[in-house]
């Protein structure tokens, strides 16, 4: 995994409490905001994560801590 994304998902991690595994969709949803964003917008996307890999980085996940919490 390149050191970039590797700090980028532990960011989201960090921050957020996701672990995003991969950010593949086909479903071309009318809603999507993938499909609409302005110019500008950093979009990454991310390959497949391996089983190894995220198991690695779900160690770093803080269990009954929901996603975007506020409360540490």
């Amino acid at each position: 995994m390149q050191p970039d994304l590797y700090r980028l998902l532990l960011k989201s991690i960090g921050e957020a409490n996701i672990l995003p595994v991969i950010s593949a969709c086909n479903s071309r949803c009318v809603f999507c905001s993938h499909l609409q964003n302005p110019p500008g917008i950093t979009v990454y996307t991310l390959l497949p994560l391996v089983k190894e890999e995220i198991l690695a980085l779900a160690d770093f996940l803080i269990p009954g801590k929901g996603s975007l919490s506020v409360n540490p």
